[in-house]
């Protein structure tokens, strides 16, 4: 290892990151301007979901900065701007094909992050697809190949190279203000195979000895190993031997997901060429096949879910080591984080205080508290940056699919009557279809992503937008649940996994719009595991009358993980005229208007400001932690918590002043009288149940749906 620490110390110094990730910004915003196409690119790998397809805006440009912070290189696409990529290592014979390539394409700006490997720079207006050499192998030994990357490509061009931790280097002009995409020399899929011909000649002239097959796509090849990784491989097999440990003690209903994690962390390695795709392929299935889950849900299963982790890990290249790295990874993988010198990273917001950037999300109701007028109002804000319900910052604007199971036919219509009540009346990023993978299905995730980036192209291309949230309406159609699956905790997990992977894969955030069950205060209706398992739980309530109709209309954000919850939003629905119909009777569709807090109903006096808190503190314990029980034999099925876990997060919220016996005793007895003063006014109520003291809402407090 002493001649391994005497190379790190050669390494040149590097700026902070932060002076890093903003001089990539700052020349993404100047390939743009200058007709290009720029990517964020993370080592060699750019970690966009569908980045082949991106035209990126100023606003994208904006984004990348804080959403793909280790991506500092950054890279352009070769549809619009083919390059003529010279992976070859022997320096005379590279220069030769460099004069080939002048000859009879024209000369033009060469990069070079690897010497003597260059690429050359050209403009396309009509794209085409990737045309290469075969494989060449030279006397010495060593492999070779031409490539003219173009649709489906990239290449980088500014950052530092990850195998020679030094700077790209152009000379003939650097793509940007110096050298715009018009100055370049015009290239067509005609020319380009007739260079590759030519290139493919040349190298056979020096004896060089050409394989069957090519050398892997642009990108790098997932199954070869580079020289001069000796550290990065050691800490690739130590990872392996972890994940693999791992995988082998996982226990029953999580090896699926824990099988797509290693594989995925696994595949960022694989990019880096740190360790090959076979071996960690075979590594993986044999300890699949060591703790049964080959056997529980079949080989060709576990293999494909190996491919997608690997695929998907593949988009985000491991991070560089450090410098100073000597050490194996821990065998568990590497996955503690330590409190040292970083900054805390603030939570990431799609709507501030209400929706969280990413993650899986429930909208929960009863019948007629209009849960699909609130999340289409919800989407319009997105679309278009409005605050939402008058006073939340819509943090990242965004397009929005939906998938609408349940009333498909009129949605286009109600969209478009709340976004004409909002004062916008143009066309809209939303994309919606009338049907869903079943979520309970294997590979769910997979079938998802499918169906969403079939409409993600489109509105990017249209709009050049990202989809900030999916929505599913309704999850009890959509999870394809057969008989008693609905209370079934393990298949409820298997739904909300399945909304968490997307939102992983998509970048976007996925909300789930659900009923409550028929016993109100039991929450969103089926097994617990889906509210227990969610980023964030919107419900909608309201007083129904026993005609049917509601009033007191208020969205209550009984969950969040980052943020405040227990608060309530009130808003009245008012029916507005969209047209008429053939008869000449006017149609109508719902919207929302939002209310000040204030005017919150007058069935919250119920609840005296001394005991606001205990139902704050309640609501989202029941949500996180909430389980469904009968506390009386002849009773209904209520959702409770041990009252315990009640009492300590209320203790931690409730302010106190004088010694630390003081405080203790001041929150006890706040405590005590927030709960008898609910219990006797039929708010809440509690009893003892095999040994645990629980605590509810009560059926009074219910009526609110």
């Amino acid at each position: 290892m002493a001649d391994d620490a005497e190379n790190f110390d050669e390494l040149p110094e590097r700026d902070p990151a932060w002076l890093v990730l903003d001089r990539a910004t700052a020349y993404r915003r100047q390939l743009l301007a200058a007709g290009y196409l720029p990517l964020p690119v993370n080592g060699k790998a750019p970690p966009l979901y569908g980045w082949q397809n991106i035209a990126a805006t100023d606003a994208q440009v904006e984004e990348w900065e804080a959403k793909y912070a280790d991506a500092t290189n950054t890279g352009i696409l070769t549809r619009a701007n083919p390059a003529v990529d010279i992976d070859v290592l022997d320096p005379a014979v590279a220069d030769e094909l460099e004069e080939i390539a002048k000859q009879i394409l024209g000369s033009s700006a060469v990069r070079t992050g690897q010497a003597p490997k260059r690429a050359m720079l050209f403009r396309a207006d009509e794209p085409f697809t990737k045309i290469s050499t075969p494989v060449f192998v030279s006397p010495d030994g060593r492999t070779h190949k031409i490539e003219v990357l173009a649709d489906g490509q990239q290449i980088v061009v500014a950052g530092i190279h990850p195998d020679t931790h030094s700077p790209y280097t152009w000379r003939g002009g650097e793509p940007g203000p110096e050298l715009k995409r018009e100055a370049l020399p015009l290239l067509s899929a005609e020319k380009a195979k007739e260079f590759i011909a030519a290139a493919a000649q040349c190298m056979s002239a020096h004896g060089w000895t050409s394989k069957k097959k090519s050398n892997g796509d642009a990108d790098g090849v997932w199954n070869s190993e580079k020289p001069g990784l000796k550290r990065e491989r050691l800490y690739a097999l130590a990872a392996l031997d972890g994940c693999a440990d791992e995988l082998a003690r996982a226990p029953n209903g999580e090896r699926n997901n824990t099988l797509y994690k290693k594989a995925f962390r696994l595949g960022t390695m694989v990019a880096r060429d740190w360790i090959s795709q076979s071996a960690v392929s075979d590594a993986l299935f044999a300890a699949a096949d060591a703790c049964g889950l080959n056997k529980e849900d079949g080989e060709q299963s576990s293999r494909k879910t190996i491919l997608s982790g690997l695929h998907d890990g593949h988009k985000h290249p491991h991070r560089d080591l450090a410098h100073d790295f000597t050490e194996r990874p821990a065998a568990v993988g590497n996955s503690w984080k330590y409190h040292m010198d970083a900054k805390p990273v603030p939570p990431q917001w799609l709507i501030k205080g209400i929706l969280p950037k990413t993650g899986a999300a429930l909208m929960s109701g009863q019948w007629g508290t209009f849960k699909t007028t609130v999340a289409l109002d919800m989407s319009l804000c997105i679309m278009t940056e409005l605050p939402f319900a008058d006073r939340y910052q819509v943090k990242r604007r965004g397009a929005v699919l939906y998938l609408a199971l349940e009333g498909e036919g009129l949605l286009h219509a109600r969209l478009s009557a709340i976004a004409a009540h909002r004062g916008d009346t143009g066309a809209l990023p939303f994309g919606w279809r009338g049907d869903c993978p079943a979520l309970t299905d294997k590979n769910a995730a997979d079938k998802l992503c499918a169906v969403a980036n079939e409409a993600v192209v489109d509105l990017n291309r249209k709009f050049g937008l990202p989809v900030a949230l999916i929505v599913i309406d309704t999850i009890i159609t959509a999870a394809g649940f057969s008989s008693g699956e609905d209370n079934d905790a393990a298949a409820a997990q298997k739904v909300m996994n399945s909304l968490r992977i997307t939102s992983q894969r998509t970048g976007a955030l996925v909300v789930g719009i659900d009923h409550f069950g028929k016993v109100v205060e039991t929450g969103t209706r089926g097994s617990s595991a889906k509210e227990g398992t969610a980023d964030v739980v919107i419900a909608l309530l309201a007083d129904r009358e026993l005609s049917g109709s509601v009033k007191n209309t208020r969205l209550a954000v009984r969950k969040q993980r980052d943020g405040v919850s227990g608060f309530e939003i009130p808003f009245a629905a008012r029916m507005v005229e969209t047209g008429t119909d053939d008869d000449g009777d006017p149609v109508t569709a719902p919207v929302i208007e939002w209310q000040a807090t204030q005017q919150t109903a007058q069935a919250d006096a119920r609840w005296t400001p001394s005991t606001q808190l205990l139902r704050s503190v309640l609501m989202t314990i029941l949500a996180d932690c909430g389980r469904n029980v009968r506390p009386f034999p002849d009773g209904p099925d209520v959702r409770a918590c041990d009252i315990e876990l009640v009492r300590t997060e209320f203790y931690k919220q409730y302010p106190a002043d004088g010694t630390d016996k003081q405080k203790a005793d001041a929150r006890r007895k706040a405590f005590g009288r927030s709960v008898k003063a609910t219990v006797a006014r039929s708010l809440v109520a509690s009893r003892e149940v095999e040994g645990v003291h629980l605590i509810w809402l009560t059926k009074s407090e219910g009526t609110s749906v």
